[in-house]
């Protein structure tokens, strides 16, 4: 995708909604946000230097899909810090579209401290538990199963990524580490598969990509503030430990995960549940080890920062990789 010409179509199009939107015509500007969590979809700040949108596209069936889903579902969405989305955006010649929403000036947290795991996770369980939620987003239709959860996400997500890698590996890594990744992945189903804890239902409304990368968080008179949980395009019926294990898993700047894991335990109350957790919490590092090496390849797509890109994707997945060869087996 040429982003620049994909610049070009943004600024058209918010021009063309500059009255409904009280924008100077005159002056709107779209600047492209590179995401470091991956490049499925693109990302603008949009305004004219006085207001300030975010804007987020989708070009592929499922992304769309799930931006679709959260447009559906946006009021119910408010409870749990979602930002309402105030307009859609559809760019035809680039074949994609999205939720624009209110600028937040905030910052995502570095990694989880206790005050806000505290602050956030009681919000999270209150999304885990609301059955209209659930009802909405087609309880009958989802995985049966927490073990299908895991493969839905984790496997398919893993396989996907180790294709790619496999298909253009980057020079650092050697044939090793590839069969290593690949029998790992093979590992990860098989004990899921086999597993009790995961043999139960899948019952929750989950985020489904509840990293600290998508948390805003504003300084306030608090150790938290206010905060903004981002990107419900992941939002489906699903296993509440994933999201759990997932948001005080490791961040680019603390790959062990968070420091106040325990926060997470009167959110565990049964022994299938904390086993998983800790499956999950080794999967999520393992994530940082094989997703870090297909965002290496894709970065190409953001020729400016590729460079930077990499160059953090490297170190990433090298760190990464030498802490879950460190756990124990």
């Amino acid at each position: 995708m040429d982003l620049g010409h994909l610049r070009s179509a943004v600024e058209a199009w918010a021009i063309e909604r500059s009255d409904a939107l009280a924008l100077d015509r005159n002056r709107v500007d779209a600047e492209y946000l590179l995401n470091w969590g991956g490049f499925v979809n693109c990302s603008f700040r949009v305004g004219d230097g006085s207001t300030w949108y975010h804007l987020k596209l989708a070009s592929t069936g499922d992304a769309k899909r799930g931006l679709r889903q959260w447009r559906s579902l946006d009021g119910a969405l408010e409870p749990y810090h979602a930002p309402p989305i105030v307009d859609w955006a559809s760019i035809p010649e680039f074949d994609c579209e999205g939720p624009l929403t209110a600028w937040i000036d905030g910052r995502s947290p570095e990694r989880v401290a206790r005050a806000l795991a505290e602050a956030v996770l009681p919000v999270v369980a209150q999304l885990h538990g609301d059955r209209g939620l659930a009802k909405r987003l087609g309880i009958a239709s989802a995985p049966a199963t927490c073990a299908d959860v895991f493969v839905a996400t984790y496997g398919d997500r893993f396989t996907e990524d180790f294709r790619s890698v496999d298909g253009t590996r980057p020079p650092f890594v050697d044939p090793a580490t590839m069969v290593f990744m690949r029998d790992e992945i093979g590992r990860f189903e098989a004990v899921v598969r086999r597993s009790p804890a995961f043999a139960e239902p899948a019952l929750a409304p989950t985020h489904g990509d509840l990293w600290a990368n998508n948390l805003l968080v504003l300084a306030g008179d608090s150790d938290v503030g206010s905060w903004s949980l981002l990107d419900w395009d992941d939002l489906a019926i699903g296993d509440p430990v994933m999201d759990l294990a997932m948001f005080l898993g490791p961040t680019a700047a603390q790959l062990d995960g968070a420091t106040c894991v325990d926060a997470a335990v009167p959110y565990l109350a049964t022994d299938a549940a904390r086993e998983r957790f800790e499956i999950y919490r080794r999967a999520a590092l393992f994530d940082w080890v094989i997703d870090s090496l297909a965002d290496w390849i894709e970065a190409d797509v953001a020729p400016h920062h590729v460079e930077a890109v990499r160059a953090e994707k490297e170190r990433i997945h090298v760190e990464a990789l030498s802490r879950y060869l460190s756990l124990p087996r």
